[in-house]
């Protein structure tokens, strides 16, 4: 059948789309040039020079693709797979989970795919990489941010943000608790773990940088005279991630930038328009920099970061006391919905406390971007450090930490790197085993159809989702 909709299509991006696009990124350009030109390399990049590439060790690698299946009564079932491939010769590490959900919801899509790729990367640490000899130092790569799937699993046990997500909070303590566990195999068995992403969205560094940059521009205003409150905005801002989050930190900001008319009031200005802007990312501000510089090879300033969460913050959930006494309510809310007898009820309040445990324990993150080619953007590389805790309130929330040596995982990491799409072999190669296609995933969908023939209410309505 012809496309009756093509040539619409056409002239709509053309008008409307590509404008908005051409006009966002020039002024979103605009803003980064005024501001990241007060910024000096150094501030921010370090480089690499004498970094080699080796092969002397231990590597597996961890993905996952998740597909899901729509039913005419609403309902669906979940397919989340991953699987862990290796450097040394073992068969790959297997995981496919298939869940039905009797309630939609997008908390539960990632929670399953997290499960299944954190099991994977359980099962590849005790029984490959924990039985290899210690001749060689060993990594485990897992895709995505440490901190980012920390901080979603915790939102979503101590915020309502759907009334159907309160039904999956069981599997979303089950989620948390085994990053957990893992992080504390790794610790146990001398596994260095490592969190590798090439697009992430995180704004550690940005709002680092530019709050300072803010703050010291303000202070050299001699016309200006700090309130306790803009020293609040400006110092918080440093020190937590992303407090435009809360709306009073935003609405301040905003009326900052109506009214200060000091001698820095149009870097002000536009340090406030970046601050707000939620598509201005780290890597949008180091690849700024480092084009601007002609940085080609380089490591970011490290940051050791613990709880820098805005709202956690604001609302001293800063302890693991603080969020298991939130977790409760939320697993009394979801055994409302569940409808859980009693033996059940009391397993899953149990659980809760588990999962408290585990948070005592739960290390703090390194943080930092590397670029390994003038033509690539920054990598996300984010590694645990077990001897310091991230509930630990005697150490600030956000410090650099330059002076860690991460030196063999640099050389581990460039031995990987092959050019911007193949950004590291491993982890690519993971991703093209676990992603599904859209042919693979008709034999799926086939097993779904034949398997449920004559099941009333379970025609197969649509496939809503693809990894």
């Amino acid at each position: 059948m012809p496309d009756l909709f093509f040539d619409l299509y056409a002239r709509e991006f053309e008008k409307d789309v590509k404008e908005k696009l051409r006009s966002g990124q020039e002024r979103t350009h605009a803003s980064l040039l005024k501001i990241l030109d007060n910024v000096r390399p150094d501030e921010v990049w370090r480089g690499l020079r004498g970094l080699s590439k080796r092969n002397d060790y231990y590597v597996v690698a961890v993905d996952g693709g998740i597909r899901t299946i729509s039913f005419t009564d609403g309902s669906e079932v979940v397919i989340a797979r991953a699987i862990a491939v290796n450097n040394f010769g073992a068969q790959p590490v297997r995981t496919l989970k298939t869940k039905y959900l009797p309630v939609p919801s997008s908390a539960a899509y990632w929670t399953y795919l997290g499960i299944a790729e954190l099991e994977t990367c359980i099962r590849a640490v005790v029984e490959q990489l924990a039985s290899l000899p210690d001749d060689k130092e060993k990594y485990l790569l897992v895709d995505g941010s440490l901190y980012a799937r920390f901080t979603a699993a915790v939102h979503n046990l101590i915020l309502t943000r759907g009334f159907l997500d309160l039904y999956y909070v069981p599997e979303i303590m089950e989620n948390l608790y085994k990053l957990c566990s893992l992080l504390e195999l790794c610790s146990n068995y001398g596994v260095n773990v490592v969190f590798v992403s090439k697009n992430s969205s995180l704004k550690m560094l940005k709002d680092h940088i530019i709050f300072t940059m803010l703050k010291e521009a303000l202070k050299c205003d001699s016309s200006f005279s700090f309130s306790s409150d803009v020293y609040e905005i400006f110092t918080r801002g440093a020190e937590w991630y992303s407090i435009v989050w809360l709306r009073r930190y935003r609405k301040k900001l905003v009326e900052l930038a109506k009214e200060y008319n000091g001698s820095n009031r149009e870097l002000v200005r536009q340090g406030i328009r970046i601050v707000i802007s939620q598509s201005v990312t780290d890597a949008c501000v180091l690849e700024y920099i480092a084009s601007r510089n002609n940085i080609s090879f380089a490591i970011s300033r490290k940051l050791l970061i613990g709880i820098v969460d805005a709202y956690m913050n604001d609302k001293k959930l800063v302890t693991p006391d603080a969020i298991y006494r939130m977790i409760i309510d939320r697993v009394e809310d979801s055994i409302m919905l569940r409808m859980c007898d009693d033996l059940e009820a009391e397993e899953y309040r149990r659980f809760a406390k588990k999962v408290k445990e585990k948070l005592e324990h739960f290390p703090r993150i390194l943080l930092t971007y590397v670029k390994f080619r003038k033509d690539d953007s920054p990598i996300l590389i984010e590694l645990t450090i077990p001897k310091w805790r991230l509930f630990d309130d005697t150490i600030p929330p956000k410090i650099f930490y330059d002076s860690f040596n991460m030196w063999s995982t640099l050389e581990m990491l460039y031995s990987e790197y092959k050019d911007p799409f193949h950004y590291n072999r491993m982890l690519w190669l993971a991703h093209n085993y676990v992603t599904f296609s859209d042919s693979e995933f008709r034999e799926y969908e086939m097993v779904a159809i034949k398997s449920l023939e004559g099941v009333k209410g379970r025609r197969i309505h649509t496939l809503i989702m693809g990894a």
